[in-house]
This record gives structure tokens, C-alpha cells and sequence, in this order.
């Protein structure tokens, strides 16, 4: 019949003679163990005998109930949930610990040695006999504690050097701050803190951090308070031009340019850019010329007034001498002929003029009788 686990044994037909069974299935159909299960029944018997018990294999019914198929990792045991065999006997042939039967020991495991078992021990497989004994569990034991021995009131402190948890004396009382191994103090102050150093991996003692009384006292605003003002923090102000900034590059604050006109104020008194004044001249291009200012010609006279005065230009004197021409043609003053004449001792035509004498061409009859009356003519 079935006996727990999750396999199950189905009774083969009797064989007679030395063995009990022709096969032992699982619920497969599977034939897995006969071997293993002929074995033990064996050593029962042989030890039975050994005993002066009478043959308890005939009982094949009862000895049943003892054994089972269970699975370990998809393989099938026959497993016996009471001893068999003598003293100092080890069993083989498919007998394995675990499964699905019910009742049983660790004392009955054949890997098991338990001797004057106490409360709260433990199991602890033992490699010289290869097998699990029980024992008490301490320090010593274990393999990350070192062996030295301990005193009274010492605990354990992890030694990285050594890898082992290493008994030592705690300071309780009557230690210093500047003993510990993580504290580098220097010059100790009145009101100094202690600050951790991430650099040095120590505490340090430091006199530039302000109490919270003094801090009461300074009227300073909480993080709360600027919260709930509404004030942006530095990372909101990201992108943001700070003072030194603007400073640095030498821009100037709107106060720096009072009186300066704005783009709207050029704009609406129409006032044009210099991209409009494109192709017209500077004043620094005009300068450059050699051309003068309107007030340089304060004097002079323009265009229009010469106009104005009918006096001619140049064009209009086309064909007449020029000074310098006549100079170059030896062509002489009127001056400079008076003077020559005078020196000469000739006449001038305004001298004669006034003289009143005539010239040759007047000198004809009609216009002596008109003139002298037929007397001097006659």
C-alpha cells in the first residue's frame, strides 16, 4: 500500500527463497529501489539472528509500515523511519534521510552522532567523521574571531588589519575626547564645536559657527520664514546675472544713466539710427576732406548773391583778355602809357580833349565854317 511522499510503493508478486519482492514502483509505473529495499530487510534479519530474536521478516506486513519512497531533487529513496541493524552498521543501498514519510529522529539519521545532548545546542558537521554532532556554540568556534583570550568587561571590536573580531578593553570613564582615533584637535578655544571632516575622515574642532542664540539674537530668517515670503533660492535664480557679474563686465546700473535718452524716447522724437545716416558724410570724413564749415565762409559770397548783383561768371567772359594774358602779350596799362607819354611830353586825349583841340578827321570845311565863321575860313 501507499505511504506518504510523493511517491508511492505498490507490492510486487512474492518470489519465495531469499527475496521478498520482485520490485517496488513509483507512481510512474517507474520499478526504483527493489535493490535498496531487499538490502535492508537483510540486515534486519542478520541482525535479528545476531539477537536470538526470531525471524521478524515473516511479519512482512508490519516491517511495511516503516518504509517509503520520497524524492530528493527528482530522484527516488527508500526511506525506513526506524533502526535497523546492529551497533556500528552502516546501511547502503538507496536508504536516504528525508521525504515524505512521517515519524522519525535526527538520532535515527545513519550521518547523525548526538551525544549527552543539553538545552540550546546546536548541529555542527564534523569533517574528520563526516558527520553532524552536536555541540554547545561559543566564540572560539567560529572562524572570524581571534583566539586571544578574553577579560572580564572587554568586548568585540572588528580589527580591519586582521579580519577578526578581537577582544579589547572599551573606555567606560576617565577618557579623553582627544584619545579617540577619529578627533584631531588644535588649539582649543573657548565656545569651539566639533565639525567632521570628510577630507581627513575626522572630527575637528572648529570656533566659526554660529549658536542658535546667536543666531536668535541676529534676527536672521529661518528657512521657513523664506519659504513662506516667497523668496527664490540660488538654484531658482539659475542663468541669472549677480551683481559681480555685471560689475565685472562693466556694465552700468539705470541709475548711472540718468539723463541718457532711452530707444523709445529717440524713437518718438523721430530721431533716425545710424544704419539710416548709411552713405551720408561724418563729421571726422568732412574734417578728413579738407572741406570747411558754413561759419568758415562767413563773408564770402554765395551763388545766389552774386546772381543777384548781375555780376557775370566766368563763362559769360569767354573770349575776353585775362590780366595774365595780356601781361603775357606785353600789352601795356592805360597807367603805365600815361606815365609814358607824360615823360615823352605827349599829349594825352584827355588833355587835347580839354584843350580843346580837334583831331585831323574834324578838320573839314563844313565843320570850320560851323564852327569859325566864314572869316576864318577866308
Amino acid at each position: 500500500g501507499s505511504r506518504g511522499g510523493s511517491g508511492g510503493i505498490s507490492q510486487g508478486a512474492a518470489s519465495g527463497g531469499d527475496r521478498f519482492f520482485t520490485a517496488i514502483q513509483d507512481e510512474q509505473g517507474e520499478t526504483t529501489g527493489a535493490k535498496a529495499l531487499y538490502d535492508l530487510l537483510i540486515i534486519q534479519e542478520e541482525a535479528d539472528e545476531d539477537e536470538g530474536t526470531p525471524e521478524i521478516t515473516k511479519n512482512i506486513t508490519q516491517l511495511l509500515r516503516h518504509f517509503s519512497v520520497g524524492y530528493n531533487d527528482g530522484t527516488p529513496y527508500v526511506i525506513c523511519d526506524i533502526a535497523l541493524g546492529s551497533a556500528g552498521q552502516t546501511f547502503s543501498g538507496g536508504y536516504a534521510p528525508g521525504g515524505g514519510g512521517t515519524g522519525g529522529s535526527i538520532a535515527t539519521l545513519v550521518d547523525v552522532t548526538l551525544t549527552s545532548l543539553s538545552d540550546k545546542q546546536i548541529l555542527t558537521y564534523d569533517a574528520a567523521s563526516s558527520h553532524w554532532v552536536n555541540r554547545t556554540p561559543t566564540l572560539s568556534t567560529l572562524t572570524d574571531v581571534s583566539t586571544d583570550a578574553p577579560q572580564h568587561g572587554q568586548a568585540l571590536i572588528y580589527n580591519s588589519a586582521t579580519g577578526l573580531w578581537t577582544p579589547q578593553t572599551i573606555q567606560t570613564s576617565g577618557g579623553a575626547l582627544s584619545s579617540l582615533t577619529d578627533v584631531a584637535l588644535t588649539s582649543l578655544s573657548n565656545g569651539d564645536v566639533l565639525v567632521y571632516d570628510s577630507a581627513t575622515g575626522k572630527w575637528k574642532n572648529a570656533s566659526d559657527y554660529a549658536t542658535q542664540t546667536w543666531v536668535t539674537n541676529k534676527g536672521y530668517a529661518t528657512e521657513t520664514w523664506v519659504t513662506n515670503k516667497g523668496y527664490l533660492t540660488s538654484s531658482a535664480l539659475n542663468g541669472y546675472a549677480t551683481e559681480t557679474w555685471v560689475t565685472n563686465k562693466g556694465y552700468i546700473t539705470s541709475s548711472a544713466l540718468s539723463g541718457y535718452a532711452t530707444q523709445t524716447w529717440v524713437t518718438n522724437k523721430g530721431y533716425i539710427t545710424s544704419s539710416a545716416l548709411n552713405g551720408y558724410a561724418t563729421e571726422t570724413w568732412v574734417t578728413n576732406k579738407g572741406y570747411i564749415t558754413s561759419s568758415a565762409l562767413s563773408g564770402y559770397a554765395t551763388q545766389t548773391w552774386v546772381q543777384n548783383q548781375n555780376y557775370l561768371t566766368s563763362t559769360d567772359l569767354s573770349g575776353y583778355a585775362t590780366q595774365t594774358w595780356v601781361n603775357n602779350k606785353g600789352y601795356a596799362t592805360m597807367a603805365a602809357v600815361e606815365a609814358w607819354a607824360e615823360d615823352e611830353g605827349f599829349a594825352t586825349q584827355t588833355w587835347v580833349t580839354n584843350k580843346g583841340y580837334m583831331a585831323a578827321s574834324s578838320f573839314t570845311a563844313s565843320n570850320i565854317v560851323s564852327t569859325l565863321g566864314n572869316t576864318a575860313v577866308n
